[in-house]
């Protein structure tokens, strides 16, 4: 009995408490997943792998096409809606519960140790940051605008499609390099215009 005013501890919540949480997973990834199969199931059934069994590769390349068009931009299939990162946990689901059922075709390639490989490289992470710790270029990301420049037509400049007119001066030029690249010169990585008269006014 506890003190006067206090509740004892339901003896349910300390065996609880030792059970899988399965309440730590977001329902979020619950609602996007059922976006994946319910596609999946109108395509070939619910479940189907149960009966038929799958292999391990044909899901990891599905699955890593997924990941690759939604990590260069693509949040959701283009044709189904359905997102990109929710056929990826669907297909890591499918290999798990055809592993559980028996029913994984497992084709991975014979083992090699990539968990020693990635750690080991840890050492040279380490040299390059310090190697270049000077340095502080722009890391570019989805966030920066993708600048397309378009051929001059006559004494007519266009920027990404919109018509710049008058020509901006050498100076608006600058600053808008600055803004973009973070220098007022473009780099050469981006395109060589030295050729050009004025190559500042080109962006690519």
């Amino acid at each position: 009995m506890g003190d006067k005013g206090t509740k004892p501890t339901n003896p349910k919540d300390a065996i609880g408490f030792t059970k899988l949480p399965l309440g730590n997973v977001p329902d979020t990834a619950i609602a996007y997943m059922s976006l994946s199969f319910l596609e999946g199931a109108l395509k070939y059934g619910r479940f189907n792998w149960r009966s038929s069994g799958v292999r391990s590769s044909i899901y990891h390349d599905a699955l890593k096409r997924h990941l690759a068009k939604w990590w260069n931009g693509e949040d959701c299939d283009t044709v189904t809606k359905v997102p990109h990162l929710a056929s990826v946990m669907a297909c890591a689901a499918i290999i798990l519960d055809a592993e559980l059922c028996g029913k994984l075709n497992d084709d991975r390639p014979p083992q090699a140790p990539m968990g020693a490989l990635i750690d080991k490289q840890v050492e040279i992470v380490a040299h390059l940051k310090e190697l270049f710790k000077g340095h502080s270029p722009h890391q570019h990301s989805i966030q920066d605008k993708q600048v397309v420049v378009e051929k001059p037509v006559g004494t007519v400049w266009y920027y990404n499609g919109i018509r710049m007119d008058p020509q901006p001066t050498k100076e608006e030029a600058d600053e808008f390099n600055t803004t973009t690249f973070g220098t007022p010169m473009v780099p050469k990585f981006i395109q060589d215009y030295s050729h050009l008269e004025q190559p500042w006014k080109h962006i690519v």
